[in-house]
């Protein structure tokens, strides 16, 4: 199962939605660990308005505001790292 990452804010009701939806068309698929945005320099440079965010387990950007079931797809689709 692999783990992404998705960036928040604590009391984003976005954040909520956007991790509800994610799990329920992915159940079993996917594990999502949250993390808050302003934690780390270089994500809140990149995606301070932006969230949430979802980051692939490799840290790599997926998609932003709404989840893309395509983007999503495509990750757990490759060969997992090593």
């Amino acid at each position: 199962m692999r783990r992404f990452t998705l960036l928040t804010r604590p009391g984003c009701h976005l954040c909520e939605d956007f991790e509800a939806e994610l799990m329920a068309e992915f159940e079993g698929r996917l594990e999502v660990e949250s993390a808050h945005v302003d934690s780390d320099p270089a994500w809140l440079a990149a995606y301070d308005l932006s969230i949430p965010v979802l980051l692939a387990p490799d840290g790599s950007f997926v998609c932003a505001v709404r989840p893309d079931s395509a983007a999503v797809q495509a990750v757990l689709d490759r060969p997992a790292a090593a």
